[in-house]
């Protein structure tokens, strides 16, 4: 095979082994990735993932990377450091300084998994620089393959102060805070969050003193420096070539790729960056082969589970679907009762089982400790499962979630849950895309006994510049009302007047809330609670199949959470709701509404995450005292 053919497609028959390890007396999440045939192996490697949000856009890349490598004849260890992904610890907790050690620790258990000399790291943004960090603290005679390495840290975590300061102005239409003073805050133990990770002085401080291009410890090996860029470049960045100068054996590469660490309109093109892994493979071919190691005894079998402090279980687990074997991790409370359901976790987008933010692992972990069991997998083509999703772009993608793509893997981890631990029915907590399947599968899987749909979006994805989206999407009523408070209580605020005289407003959504709101208040149409009604108030993007889909639910008598921030989810869902309690009486009882005042979608500031936590949390509580006291009732009604 080529190594075209590998970057565009490695196959998925390499052996992949999830398991945990120590680093600093805190457990790492691993996998383990055997080469075709491992007593031919070319060495090891170790992949060292980016900081923050950057890690959750880039993860599907990382996976696929690391089976191009395994099929090229190497070893890899894939593993997420404290506070990232599946180990344990929180974000804040930890520092780029940490980060290092773990790299090293994940270097050694590497080489004592595989019986195999590691032959080089690679990293993406600031994993490429703790590569680079780690080979010169530890000494490391090992290559080094760095994609877009962070070689300033200063002027990264300036970016990412930018960031932050556009958000706080796009979210209160107000002047942010500056960096200065953002920094200050820091300085006084506040937090600031950045793209929903909270960042602590001590993060900021750790990361802003890297400079990759200043005298320091020299690294011991060649080293590839790739420049990625969207579009064709022929010049060199200065930093990267002062990096090249720096590590001395390198060699400095343009490639014309969709960075892995954005999100980028291109999806196939960006998790399987086939330009990026042929220069990448091409340079690793000609590095001579490692020594090899001594012989040492086989270490104990891996660890496929760990217990926590209070008592719980993680345990890394794969489960047969259709699509080929899904990945997951299994939370088992200390005692497990199998006549309480699992809570199922359905993943969001493309987004893998942690969610956004580690949203899913928090709230795994809080269940466990509460007595429940949770599941959370990745679907086909996602995290760490097997397949391909061939979508050309994230458009593409998110529609065919939004027609039930991830259904029958979401209904394979029912029946493992049933087949392995004796739980016969589950709650099924989705975001976004997650919510979507969920609802389609418990109007057809009869041991759905809940479901938390957050932020349920009722219209299909626009691609850009298609014709849909020169027809207006109509202004739900729910919108008017949202529209019209909001500039209510901006009649006496000053910096409003000042907008709206210097002609910033949205005039068009002004009006159009006007007519909207005052004409269906004057003149209320009758709720007919059939496609057609539901297709007029949603529009030509209308997901009539996920309306069946809630409307089936609710005929199933199935208990509903519906969860909004501050988003149109939440406004449509109110203008459908006159539809869907038409058309099953008692819906009320069984449906409940939330939605967190001024979250965005994911609930990424901690106040916002918290609240979606507790409320899932309580509404999961109440349904199990449903569930303890019905044959008490149903025995007083008998």
């Amino acid at each position: 095979m080529s190594n075209g053919d590998m970057a565009g497609r490695p196959p998925a028959a390499v052996h992949e082994q999830a398991f945990y390890f120590t680093s600093a007396g805190r457990r790492l999440f691993a996998v383990l990735h055997a080469p075709p045939d491992p007593a031919a192996s070319r060495g090891g490697w170790l992949l060292c993932a980016p900081f923050g949000e950057e890690r959750g856009f880039a993860q599907r890349t990382c996976v696929e990377w690391a089976r191009a490598l395994a099929a090229a004849g190497h070893w890899v260890l894939r593993f997420d450091v404290r506070g990232y992904g599946d180990s344990e610890g929180l974000f804040e907790e930890f520092t780029p300084d940490d980060h290092v050690e773990d790299v090293l620790a994940a270097r050694q258990e590497l080489e004592r998994r595989a019986g195999v000399r590691c032959q080089g790291l690679w990293g993406l943004r600031l994993g490429a620089t703790l590569a680079t960090l780690a080979a010169a603290r530890g000494g490391l005679e090992v290559a080094l393959a760095l994609w877009e390495p962070v070689v300033s840290g200063e002027r990264y975590m300036d970016g990412l102060l930018r960031a932050v300061m556009v958000k706080e102005m796009t979210n209160t239409g107000r002047a942010p805070r500056t960096r200065d003073q953002l920094r200050e805050h820091l300085a006084a133990g506040g937090q600031v969050i950045m793209e929903g990770h909270p960042v602590t002085d001590a993060i900021h401080r750790s990361i802003a003193a890297i400079d990759l291009a200043a005298p320091n410890a020299a690294v011991h090996g060649p080293a590839f420096v790739a420049q990625i860029s969207a579009r064709a470049e022929t010049k060199p960045r200065r930093e990267l070539e002062k990096l090249r100068a720096a590590l001395g054996d390198a060699s400095l590469e343009l490639v014309q790729a969709p960075p892995p660490w954005q999100q980028n309109d291109e999806y196939s093109g960006t998790v399987r960056p086939a330009a990026l892994f042929e220069a990448t493979l091409r340079w690793i071919a000609q590095l001579p082969a490692p020594a090899a190691l001594p012989v040492h005894s086989a270490p104990e079998p891996l660890a496929r589970e760990w217990r926590t402090a209070d008592g719980a279980l993680e345990r890394a687990v794969s489960i047969p679907a259709a699509g080929g074997t899904l990945r997951g991790i299994l939370h088992l409370p200390a005692a497990v009762d199998r006549s309480r359901p699992a809570v199922l976790m359905v993943t969001p987008g493309f987004n893998c089982r942690t969610a956004r933010y580690r949203l899913y692992v928090r709230l795994a972990r809080e269940l466990a400790r509460r007595g429940w069991v949770a599941l959370r997998p990745d679907p086909h083509g996602i995290g760490d499962s097997d397949g391909v999703l061939d979508h050309a772009s994230v458009p593409d993608l998110y529609n065919a979630i939004e027609d039930g793509v991830f259904v029958e893997d979401t209904r394979a981890a029912l029946a493992f849950l049933e087949s392995e631990l004796g739980v016969g029915s589950a709650l099924l907590v989705g975001l976004c895309g997650g919510a979507n399947t969920s609802v389609r599968v418990g109007a057809l899987d009869p041991r759905v006994a809940g479901i938390v749909a957050s932020e349920l979006p009722f219209l299909f994805t626009p691609h850009i510049g298609a014709e849909e989206t020169a027809a207006p999407v109509p202004v739900a009523k729910a919108a008017a009302d949202h529209f019209l408070r909001s500039y209510v209580r901006k009649l006496l605020d000053p910096e409003a007047w000042r907008r709206f005289f210097s002609m910033k407003s949205d005039y068009r959504s002004l009006l159009a809330s006007l007519k909207v709101a005052l004409v269906r208040r004057l003149w209320p149409r009758r709720v007919a609670a059939d496609d057609a009604w539901f297709q007029e108030r949603l529009g030509p993007r209308a997901n009539l199949g996920l309306v069946g889909a809630f409307r089936g639910c609710l005929a199933r008598r199935i208990p509903v959470l519906c969860l909004f921030g501050a988003t149109r989810n939440s406004w449509y869902f109110s203008e459908l709701w006159p539809g869907f309690r038409a058309s099953a009486p008692g819906a009320e009882a069984r449906v409940s509404t939330k939605s967190i005042q001024d979250a965005d979608p994911g609930f990424s500031l901690p106040g916002h995450a918290r609240e979606f936590l507790d409320t899932v949390l309580g509404w999961a509580d109440a349904r199990d005292r449903d569930r303890a006291e019905a044959p008490a009732r149903a025995q007083r009604s008998a």
